[in-house]
């Protein structure tokens, strides 16, 4: 018997959206799309004061913020580090206006916003392979690498948030662009890996921490020994795929660089730990071009080895991811 085809999950719009228990994120909406289509120099600054604003009233993501710089940039004085975390806050809060650019800009202003480094490199790789685009969790990836499938359709994954109409409104920005196919994440891999092998580029972030199981090896990243996906490797076996590593940047006057670095040489190589490892050096040279812009909220080291104490345990180790 043969294997069922995987379809893709749509997100529709729900009647019930319109309670009023979802009036206050939709006027939250209505802010992002005012203060987004302003102009780029008063919708940074409304970005910087609202991330400042989120480290001061949330002190639980504060803390994991903090904890992950201390642990990765240990070589740094305390001013520069607490600079970092300021610093990280006011990106993150200009990725929340952006969002406003991912669902509602036109594709002439995000032509304007978007620079593209190095695309050359990614189309002459897609021309001769099939490629899986390496995305870390930068906080321009929406905005940045989403505005990367007006070089070629692209396919991605999302996860869903406890909130059906922020996961709607973020589905429906993302797929606004028929050059864009999104999939949920409970759906699984299948529909990334079938889309590869077809010739369809695909996004995959691995850089998360999904404990210690069968998918996870311990491998360094930043010189600690973390719980690292090997999906990766996997995907590009399966796939017959070349890795190409794309770092969106956010520059400080509010455009986007979007760069595309060489395809992985011998990867997957065939070895698990090594496989992760190359990728978790990806993922560091990424956040090395803007040590503040990457998602520094993410509990990177909550799974230790030897069953070890996480180090987020003063900021929950449940928080969502």
């Amino acid at each position: 018997m043969s294997e069922s085809p995987v379809t893709d999950q749509t997100i529709g719009f729900k009647a019930a959206f319109l309670a009023p228990k979802y009036w206050l994120t939709w006027v939250v909406f209505g802010l992002i799309g005012i203060a987004s289509s302003l102009p780029r120099s008063v919708s940074v600054k409304i970005g910087d004061g609202i991330g400042g604003l989120y480290q001061r009233v949330n002190a639980k993501r504060e803390r994991i913020v903090r904890t992950n710089i201390d642990l990765c940039f240990p070589k740094l004085n305390e001013a520069e580090r607490e600079q970092l975390v300021r610093d990280h806050f006011r990106y993150y809060g200009r990725s929340v206006i952006d969002f406003g650019l991912t669902w509602w800009a036109s594709e002439s202003r995000l032509a304007r916003l978007v620079k593209f480094n190095n695309a050359d490199i990614y189309l002459k790789t897609l021309e001769q392979h099939n490629v899986i685009l390496l995305l870390p969790h930068m906080l321009g990836l929406d905005c940045g690498a989403g505005f990367a499938t007006s070089l070629h359709p692209s396919i991605s994954m999302m996860k869903a948030t406890g909130d059906e109409l922020v996961t709607w409104r973020l589905w429906k920005g993302r797929t606004r662009s028929r050059a864009m196919r999104v999939v949920m994440r409970s759906q699984g891999l299948r529909p990334l890996i079938r889309a590869a092998k077809n010739g369809t580029p695909c996004y995959y972030m691995p850089d998360q921490d999904f404990g210690e199981n069968d998918l996870t090896v311990f491998a360094p990243f930043f010189g600690i020994q973390s719980s690292t996906l090997t999906t990766l490797s996997a995907m590009a076996r399966l796939a017959n795929a070349r890795v190409v590593p794309i770092y969106p940047i956010m520059c400080e006057n509010g455009h986007y660089e979007v760069s595309f670095d060489a395809p992985l040489e011998n990867f997957p190589s065939g070895d698990e730990v090594a496989d992760a490892a190359r990728v978790n050096e990806v993922v560091e040279k990424c956040i090395s071009k803007a040590p503040a812009q990457y998602m520094w909220t993410l509990q990177w080291f909550k799974t230790r080895p030897d069953g070890a104490p996480s180090p987020y345990k003063s900021a929950s180790q449940n928080a969502p991811e």
